[in-house]
């Protein structure tokens, strides 16, 4: 069967001996065999069918290229058929593949090679934020996104991916520098340029409406009760102050004199704890 196929199973009462039929009073079980009731139909669709590459060799950096561009092209085939999660799948397991290559294969590569396996991480990060842009998990896609601007910083699309899971996050403040280094990066690009202009609008938008809450919310009679109750609140503060140490100039003379008694007596106390080590021999 291939993928949006239907098939119907007809199973017969010799096979299925009744059990699924709801109407089924189970005196077919003390019947020792005996087939009754009517053919069962089954319907079968297969909705989306699982597709996993095998790498063949994991040892060596030919054997991981050519795993790569597999994975690539099927999971290209997954996008156009709108198999989302199936290719998410695929790129999250060959980038997890490339890496975290083993240490003595990743010191023996040439430098060609580095940079090369760098570039193909930084493509499936980009494919892997466009398929989480696609299942809208704008998050999962900034992840993907960054990573892939820190691999090779120079990356127009890797920014600009940046930008759109940023938006899509509605995370503005972020979106913004992302976009603007993706212009850098192509200042001639038209589309990119009308984007930030556009952005800057909508910043500009979302700030006056919150500068227009923020002021009728000062002018507002919840405002005043807010105000009114922290009001109340010091009052009674003052108050339970005022009746637990009196009158501020009171308090501070009944500190000094404690402070004052405390200083007298500790001489005697030293002169005590002399004679008492004196006499017990702990001089």
């Amino acid at each position: 069967m291939r993928k949006g196929e239907v098939a119907w199973i007809r199973v017969g009462p010799a096979y299925h001996k009744n059990i699924y039929h709801t109407h089924c009073d189970k005196k077919h079980l003390e019947r020792q065999g005996q087939a009754d009731g009517e053919d069962i139909f089954m319907k079968l669709c297969v909705e989306s069918i699982k597709r996993d590459p095998l790498l063949k060799d994991k040892g060596s950096y030919k054997g991981l290229k050519e795993y790569f561009e597999v994975v690539r092209e099927v999971a290209k085939e997954c996008v156009v058929e709108e198999d989302f999660n199936n290719a998410m799948a695929l790129y999250k397991k060959c980038l997890g593949s490339i890496r975290n290559m083993q240490k003595k294969l990743k010191d023996s590569l040439s430098e060609e090679e580095q940079a090369e396996r760098n570039e193909i991480m930084v493509l499936l990060n980009l494919n892997l934020s466009l398929v989480y842009l696609k299942l809208k998990k704008p998050l999962e896609s900034v992840k993907s996104a960054l990573e892939a601007t820190q691999l090779n910083p120079s990356n127009c699309k890797a920014h600009y991916r940046l930008y759109i899971a940023y938006f899509q996050s509605n995370d503005l403040e972020k979106a913004k520098p992302s976009l603007a280094e993706a212009i850098k990066l192509e200042p001639n690009n038209k589309t990119m340029r009308q984007q930030y202009k556009e952005l800057l609008d909508l910043m500009g938008k979302k700030e006056r409406e919150w500068y227009s809450k923020m002021s009728g919310f000062y002018d507002s009679d919840k405002l005043k009760k807010i105000e009114q109750k922290d009001e109340e609140t010091e009052k009674l503060r003052q108050k339970v102050h005022r009746q637990t140490f009196g009158d501020e100039e009171e308090y501070n003379e009944e500190e000094e004199m404690r402070q004052r008694l405390e200083a007298q007596k500790k001489p005697h106390i030293d002169e005590i704890r002399k004679i008492r080590s004196f006499k017990y021999g702990r001089e």
